[in-house]
């Protein structure tokens, strides 16, 4: 868990959030370390606001369908009770079939109950998966668990819903200012056959990022491939874009990596930072290292 902050009009806001090792439900595996360059599930689960003397303001948390709703839950002394109720991580401030409010004589049981420790981190200018990063051993724990479920199989074709070994991918993190279009990513290793570029779609539009700001991605190249030795972006129209100007430009590459014999992030000596605006026709523009 690690919170953010942030000064309001009316004080100051703290929103927190929780790395779940995987979902049980909602993005397919291998749409996920595309889209995303993990396997982990992300959530925003609590948001307070406070005013200069610490008093609540609000409070809310994401619910099911990713709706933010009021917090009108029980707290333990300071702290609020929420509940996993969804396949995919979302969160309730009530468990079905319990009375719960400032009103209410009963409180909510669960078998077991986790109390995280927050840890603050400022994501100006990087994903929010550098909290991963500062906690390797979370790029172990989930690739063991996408092997315990039968998620990883060698010959795993885009689309199936699983992913090659995880230790075959290249993880890019790369920021960029987006509206209206989808972009992708793509790699140069060296194999037998000489150079070759992978692309972090794998030919599907749904494998796309639609996202504006900093985001991962992750890529498998084959088995003992060489090392990355270029990067490039793609961009396309969104069809069904609502502004009159799209358009897509390249920002930040914050970082290459890929995972060792042991699941833990092996970095690259990569970054970039400028401004490279795409062309919205798939049209490759390159980086180098």
């Amino acid at each position: 868990m690690w919170y953010e902050t942030g000064p309001t009009p009316r004080g100051r806001s703290y929103r927190y959030s929780v790395i779940f090792s995987n979902e049980d439900g909602g993005t397919a595996t291998d749409r996920l370390m595309a889209t995303w360059g993990r396997t982990t599930d992300i959530e925003l689960v609590y948001g307070i606001e406070v005013d200069a003397s610490g008093r609540t303001i609000a409070e809310e948390f994401q619910g099911p369908d990713h709706v933010v709703t009021p917090f009108r839950g029980r707290h333990d002394r300071q702290h609020p009770l929420e509940f996993v109720v969804t396949d995919n991580n979302m969160v309730s401030d009530k468990l079905a079939g319990a009375p719960v409010g400032s009103g209410s004589s009963r409180t909510p049981q669960a078998d077991v109950r986790y109390a995280p420790a927050p840890e603050l981190f400022d994501l100006t200018n990087q994903s929010r998966e550098v909290v991963m990063d500062a906690h390797p051993w979370t790029y172990r724990v989930t690739s063991h668990e996408m092997s315990r479920e039968g998620k990883i199989a060698d010959d795993a074709a885009p689309g199936s819903g699983s992913i090659p070994d995880p230790r075959r991918f290249v993880f890019v993190e790369a920021c960029s200012e987006l509206e209206g279009a989808a972009l992708s990513f793509g790699v140069r290793v060296t194999t037998p056959d000489g150079p070759q570029w992978f692309d972090s779609h794998r030919g599907r539009d749904q494998f796309r990022i639609v996202r504006t700001g900093c985001f991962r991605g992750a890529v498998p190249v084959p088995r003992g491939a060489g090392a990355v030795d270029a990067i490039r972006f793609r961009a396309w129209r969104q069809a069904d874009a609502k502004t009159l100007q799209p358009g897509v430009r390249v920002t930040r590459v914050n970082k290459v990596f890929t995972l060792g014999d042991d699941f833990l992030p092996k970095p690259l000596p990569f970054a970039w930072k400028g401004s490279l605006p795409l062309t919205l026709d798939g049209t490759p523009t390159t980086v180098p290292f």
